[in-house]
């Protein structure tokens, strides 16, 4: 009996000290006091960063700091270590705090034999900690390609970041089965497990043709605990690709679980995505719910409840947008189109798109409460009734009941309303909100680096050779895109001039040019419903304008007063649409707009292209825009010139199409131009 509670005892030390390690890291020792009180844990993070834990110190030595060196005993020797803040400020009181400190860029940890809180007036140690000899800190880890492939699955040598980050290079995938990332325990991949996030959340995977795929681990699961981690179809319980993952590897623990912010207090949590997590409780008649997300100062997070009772839908969806402006905000919103809101009538409506309830003649039944922002992590907790009483707009929340549930991240426009979301549900994903209480979040690691993008080249097509231009209807490219080249957001769509996007177009004052338009013309269809015009404001819309707002704005082209003096838009045809393939399709993977449209396919619906026609005159501004008359910001600007000659070098501007090759495209040659408008007026599906 002794003997078998002493196995249990040996076995909990074992299994506390490997939970303490994926935890903290690889554990150097504990500080031997000497004086002003210092003591705490020391663990080494990685071969340059040092956590200590629980330390302390009383702040009162007269010239004292964190020094490291190689001789036997701490020493005047030795080298200076900043703080936990990157300074070389004397070190100030600490009471029981967990603090990095990383140790001049030349030397790993394992070169030196001590670290110390070392006062320099008195040449001595206030306490210290020896490192032993053979001491290895943690590293990342190699641990090979995926295995027993189907489906073109394979990959190059996975790497083990830290305990909770799995970064698998050169990752293919056909994309022809529902699958997912799957971890768990046993000598093989089995059902017994759990899914693992992509980058963009729980989603099923999509083609994959040598991307980079980083993963983090779902909640308390770091990778001490799996042993394997594969590609799974849930459908047929199938591996179609796996890796084993060894035990007790010397890696370094989660920087986010150390550093990191943002734990919920409210009983159950579910992670959305590496940037969002929501949180709830129902209590009352009421439906409390936090937001937690990663957001620049200009961007939104979105959680609602499906169109559909049976996937995950945006049409129809009741939504909460919250956002920081100061102070945290939150607003109900209503789903009609996967379009901004707009007075172009959809159905019976006399609005539509992604609307405020108020907008749509409802109310905000959502009651704010706890909003806070630090280091870059909104926090905003709401409360709804779940029996609400906006019966249009608002879907009655029944706890024990399976509700699919949609969320977005993206950016706000300059009326700090939603634009297209960047980060969004794509695939399906439901809660039981009276479930037992369960948390299946971590903490925001707030050092995820989000990347600025550098636009692509802009492109400029001039009228010197052509007077006739094609406008249709594609991405907008994104960060590198749109939002790079004008500084506008745009909600995910724009205009292809001529085939290219949003190219800036010159102009000759007394010509006459005549584009042929292919956005859209089917009102019931807001999201592709894109009459063109012609205006003297950048961000275009006019639909979506207040009549106070209206008449300071100048119309060039495509739009007239009808009979009962209401504006209309003139320059409406079929929709001709350049999209992505795939959801892989990435703008931030190329460097010109060339090739990313390469990855785009096309559909044109039959019919006659609208025609628009435009000749800039002596009072036509030097610079107008050509935009959509239903939504803001899907187009760009004009030149207007009176002559086709750069007034600096007495240069044509650039008569050859560089843009294939990443630069920007000066003028349109006749050919292209030719090929551009026999395709608008082939009419094909």
């Amino acid at each position: 009996m002794v003997f078998f509670i002493l196995h249990l005892f040996v076995f909990w030390l074992s299994q506390h000290l490997i939970l303490c390690e994926q935890t903290f890291g690889r554990k150097v020792g504990s500080f031997q006091q000497k004086s002003h009180q210092v003591r705490g844990d020391v663990f080494a993070v990685n071969s340059t960063t040092f956590l200590l834990k629980n330390f302390m110190y009383d702040g009162l030595g007269r010239d004292t700091y964190f020094f490291v060196g190689t001789s036997t005993e701490p020493s005047e020797r030795g080298t200076l270590v900043p703080n936990e803040r990157g300074k070389t400020n004397l070190l100030r009181q600490y009471t029981g705090e967990d603090i990095l400190i990383t140790v001049p860029p030349g030397k790993p940890i394992s070169e030196f034999k001590w670290l110390a809180v070392w006062d320099v007036s008195e040449q001595k140690s206030f306490g210290d900690v020896q490192i032993p000899g053979d001491f290895e800190a943690p590293r990342e880890q190699i641990v090979g390609p995926l295995l027993q492939t189907y489906h073109n699955v394979k990959s190059e040598d996975i790497k083990v970041i830290d305990a909770k980050t799995i970064k698998i290079p050169k990752f293919y995938f056909d994309g022809a089965a529902d699958a997912i990332f799957w971890a768990g325990v046993g000598q093989l991949p089995s059902s017994h497990g759990l899914q693992v996030p992509t980058e963009s959340g729980y989603d099923k995977l999509s083609r994959y043709t040598g991307q980079t795929v980083t993963l983090r681990l779902p909640g308390e699961t770091t990778v001490l605990v799996i042993d394997w981690l594969c590609v799974w179809d849930p459908t047929y319980s199938q591996s179609y690709g796996y890796v084993m993952i060894p035990a007790n590897m010397n890696i370094p623990p989660s920087m986010g679980n150390l550093v990191g912010i943002g734990y919920s207090r409210l009983p159950n949590c579910e992670r959305l995505h590496q940037r969002l997590q929501v949180s709830w409780e129902v209590f009352g008649g009421f439906l409390t719910i936090q937001l937690a997300g990663l957001l620049e100062s200009n961007e939104y997070m979105a959680f609602g409840f499906s169109g559909s009772n049976n996937i995950s839908t945006m049409v129809g969806a009741d939504v909460a947008v919250a956002w920081w402006d100061g102070v945290g905000k939150v607003e109900d919103y209503f789903v009609t189109a996967r379009a901004p809101c707009s007075d172009i009538a959809v159905g019976n409506a006399k609005r539509g798109g992604v609307c405020a309830d108020t907008a749509l003649g409802g109310i905000n039944d959502l009651m704010a409460l706890e909003t806070k922002r630090e280091n870059g992590l909104t926090i905003i907790s709401y409360q709804r009734p779940l029996k609400t009483t906006d019966v249009n707009f608002d879907r009655m929340i029944v706890p024990e009941e399976l509700v699919f549930i949609i969320w977005a991240i993206g950016p706000l426009d300059t009326q700090l309303l939603p634009s297209k979301h960047t980060l969004y549900s794509r695939s399906d994903r439901a809660f039981r909100f009276s479930r037992p209480n369960e948390k299946n979040c971590d903490k925001f690691d707030t050092g995820i680096v989000r990347n600025r993008q550098v636009p692509w080249p802009g492109i400029k097509l001039t009228g010197e050779h052509t007077q006739t231009f094609v406008a249709q209807i594609g991405p907008s490219g994104g960060e590198k895109g749109y939002a790079g080249l004008t500084g506008f957001r745009s909600w995910g769509l724009a205009w292809y001039i001529n085939g290219s996007l949003i190219p800036e177009l010159v102009l000759k004052r007394g010509v006459k040019y005549r584009f042929f338009i292919q956005g859209g013309k089917n009102p019931q269809t807001l999201e592709y419903y894109h009459p063109f015009y012609i205006t003297s404001e950048p961000e275009g819309g006019f639909a979506q304008k207040k009549e106070a707002d209206r008449i300071r704005v100048r119309l060039f082209a495509g739009v007239r007063r009808g009979a009962n003096n209401d504006y209309e838009a003139t320059a409406v045809g079929p929709l001709c649409l350049w999209k992505e393939l795939t959801n892989n399709v990435k703008p931030e993977d190329y460097s010109n707009f060339f090739g990313y449209k390469r990855q785009l396919g096309f559909v044109c619906e039959s019919g006659q292209p609208g025609i628009l026609e435009f000749t800039p005159d002596a009072t036509t501004p030097d610079v107008v825009f050509y935009q959509s008359y239903t939504q803001r910001n899907l187009g760009w600007k004009i030149t207007i010139v009176d002559a086709f000659e750069d007034p600096i070098t007495h240069q044509r501007v650039g008569a050859s199409a560089e843009g294939e090759r990443g630069g920007a495209v000066a003028n349109v040659p006749s050919v292209v131009s030719l090929f551009c408008l026999a395709w608008a007026m082939v009419w094909w599906f």
